[in-house]
């Protein structure tokens, strides 16, 4: 069976950690977790894999404009990563800030704090 690659952009410790637990208790034959601290990390993560995630988590708090420029990047048409969905998870919560996620080619949009069940509903579904 092959693992499905889900990318954790996440600067907050203890959320990166309650992520990785999540897909521990879903199976870690099924799903294996990339963690990136920043967005440096993620681009370099996504550089030094063989295999393109199959869903991405981003939180964006900890520099919005950079987090959009690297939704777009992930967005463009000639990106290889167009295609795979990627999840918002923040703590600004006003349909603004959906919407300009939205916009700008999330496919979902969590706040914090959030359900666990919400988080493996969305791993569980986008594989």
């Amino acid at each position: 069976m092959n693992q499905k690659i889900i990318l954790i952009v996440e600067n907050d410790l203890g959320i990166r950690n309650l992520l990785r637990l999540i897909l521990e208790e879903l199976g870690l034959e099924k799903f294996r977790g990339l963690f990136a601290n920043n967005l440096e990390e993620a681009r370099a993560r996504l550089n030094r894999e063989l295999k393109a995630p199959d869903l991405i988590f981003l939180d964006p708090d900890f520099n919005q404009s950079e987090s959009l420029l690297f939704l777009k990047e992930l967005k463009q048409e000639n990106s290889k990563f167009k295609n795979i969905p990627v999840t918002i998870i923040s703590t600004k919560e006003s349909n603004e800030s959906k919407k300009l996620w939205q916009e700008n080619g999330s496919n979902s949009f969590i706040t914090k704090p959030f359900d666990v069940s919400t988080i493996e509903n969305l791993i569980i579904n986008n594989h």
